[in-house]
C-alpha cells in the first residue's frame, strides 16, 4: 500500500458510545484519529450511541445477545457483509486482523477478582450460578477467539500479553505490545489554575492533601485497601475524593466503622473528570486486577503522583518513587498507608507530579494509534486481511499468485 492511501477500518466492540466507559472513549478516539487522517471507520457493535455523530461514521449496531457468543455471531454475519480493508476487534469477536482485548483475559480477570476477596468469601464467588455461567460464556469465547489461524493480537501491556500466553497457545510472532496513551493536551495540569481553587472551596477541601480514587468496579479497583489505608495513616490532613457508578453504602459503613467517615466523599458517576484530576493532589487505586489504567494514565497526565500496584498493566510505565509508588501486595493497606504517608510531603507530591506528566508526554495517544496503524498498515501491505483472504476464497483467487 502507498503511505496515503485510505484505509476502509471496522471498529468492533460491544457498544460505542463515548460518554459510557474508558473502553468506549477510547474507541471514540481511535476513531477519531483515522478520520482525521483521511481514514473510513465503521463501527460494528451491538449498540452504538446517537453522541458519536460529532463524527462522519458509519454506524452497523447488530442488536443485542442472549450470550457472548451468539453476539460475536452476529458481529461475524455483519463484518462478512462488509467491505473493509482492516478489522480492528476490541474484544467482542472471533472475526478479525486485529484482537487487542482492552479488558485482558477473562480468566486473568477472574484470578484478579479471586485476588481482591478475603479467602473465607471465595468458595461462595466460585460457586455461585450467575457468576460460573458468565464466567463460562466469556471463556468460551476467548478459547474461538484465540484459537483463530489468523490476525494479530495487540496486548496493552506485558502482563496482559503474560496472561494470554499463560492461558492459550498463541505463536509470539502473532502478538504486539502497545501500551495505552493519553492525550496529554486533554489532561494537563494546566485546568488546576482555573479549576482546583473553587471546586476545592466547594468540597471544603482546603488544607487538605487530597486523593482521588476512580473506577466502576470498587472492589477490584482496591477501595477497600484505600480506606484502611487512610485509617493505618492517622492523618487528618488526608482526603478521599472517590468517583464511579456504583453503590456506595456499603463502603460508607465501612469508612463509618473506621471512624474516617469525615475524610472520605463519594462523588457518584462523573462524566468529566477533568475538574477531579485538577482539584486532587493524588491518584490512588491499588487495583487487584487492571490490563492498562486509562484513568492512571489520565491522572499522571494531569500532573498527579499515582499509587498502583504491580496488577496494573500501566505499572510498567512507572517507576516506583519517582512517578508516585508501586504496591507490591493489593491487599496490604500497611504498604498503601507508607505510600500515603510520604505523599503528605507537599514538595515530594510536586516532583513526582512533574515526573509523571513528563512520562505522559512519552506515551501519548498520537504515539499509541500510529503504532497501531502500522500494524493495520503491515496487514494491509502484506495481503494479510482477512475480508480479502475471505473474498478471495469465494471467488477463487489464489493470493499466493495475486
Amino acid at each position: 500500500m502507498t503511505e496515503h492511501q485510505t484505509l476502509r477500518v471496522a471498529l468492533v466492540l460491544d457498544r460505542f458510545d463515548p460518554k459510557h466507559g474508558g473502553l468506549e472513549h477510547w474507541a471514540f478516539q481511535l476513531a477519531r484519529w483515522l478520520i482525521q487522517r483521511g481514514h473510513e471507520v465503521h463501527i460494528v457493535a451491538a449498540e452504538c450511541s446517537d453522541d458519536s455523530t460529532s463524527l462522519p461514521l458509519i454506524m452497523h449496531p447488530v442488536g443485542h445477545a442472549q450470550s457472548r457468543v451468539a453476539l460475536a455471531e452476529a458481529l461475524e454475519c455483519c463484518l462478512r457483509q462488509l467491505t473493509v480493508d482492516v478489522i480492528h476487534d476490541l474484544g467482542s469477536g472471533w472475526y478479525f486482523d486485529v484482537l487487542q482485548p482492552q479488558f485482558g483475559t477473562k480468566r486473568a480477570d477472574h484470578r484478579g477478582n479471586l485476588r481482591s476477596l478475603p479467602w473465607f468469601k471465595r468458595p461462595k464467588y466460585l460457586w455461585k450460578k450467575e457468576h460460573r455461567l458468565r464466567l463460562r460464556d466469556a471463556c468460551a469465547l476467548e478459547r474461538l477467539q484465540y484459537s483463530q489461524p489468523h490476525g494479530q493480537v495487540i496486548a496493552v501491556s506485558r502482563m496482559t500479553r503474560a496472561d494470554i500466553k499463560r492461558d492459550y497457545p498463541l505463536a509470539d510472532e502473532r502478538m504486539t505490545v502497545i501500551h495505552n496513551g493519553v492525550n496529554p493536551g486533554q489532561f494537563s495540569p494546566d485546568d488546576q489554575d482555573h479549576v482546583r481553587g473553587s471546586l476545592r472551596r466547594e468540597l471544603h477541601l482546603d488544607g487538605k492533601v487530597v486523593l482521588l480514587f476512580a473506577g466502576h468496579n470498587f472492589r477490584l479497583k482496591g477501595l477497600e485497601t484505600v480506606l484502611r489505608a487512610i485509617h493505618c495513616a492517622s492523618n487528618p490532613r488526608l482526603q478521599l475524593l472517590v468517583v464511579g457508578r456504583e453503590p456506595t453504602e456499603k463502603w460508607q459503613k465501612l469508612a463509618a466503622g473506621l471512624g474516617i467517615g469525615n475524610q472520605v466523599r463519594f462523588c457518584g458517576f462523573v462524566p468529566e473528570i477533568h475538574s477531579y484530576y485538577a482539584t486532587a493532589d493524588a491518584f490512588v487505586q491499588p487495583t487487584f486486577y487492571d490490563p492498562c489504567s486509562l484513568v492512571a494514565l489520565e491522572a499522571a497526565a494531569s500532573g498527579l503522583p499515582v499509587v498502583t500496584s504491580r496488577f496494573n498493566g500501566a505499572a510498567e510505565l512507572f517507576q516506583h518513587g519517582t512517578h508516585g509508588f508501586i504496591v507490591q501486595n493489593p491487599r496490604d493497606h500497611r504498604e498503601t498507608a507508607r505510600c500515603l504517608r510520604a505523599l503528605l510531603d507537599g514538595a515530594a507530591r510536586q516532583q513526582m507530579g512533574a515526573a509523571a506528566r513528563e512520562l505522559a508526554l512519552r506515551n501519548t495517544t498520537d504515539q499509541c494509534f500510529e503504532r497501531i496503524f502500522q500494524v493495520y498498515q503491515s496487514i494491509v501491505r502484506n495481503g494479510l486481511g482477512l475480508k480479502r483472504r475471505f473474498d478471495c476464497e469465494r471467488t477463487g483467487v489464489n493470493l499466493c499468485h495475486d
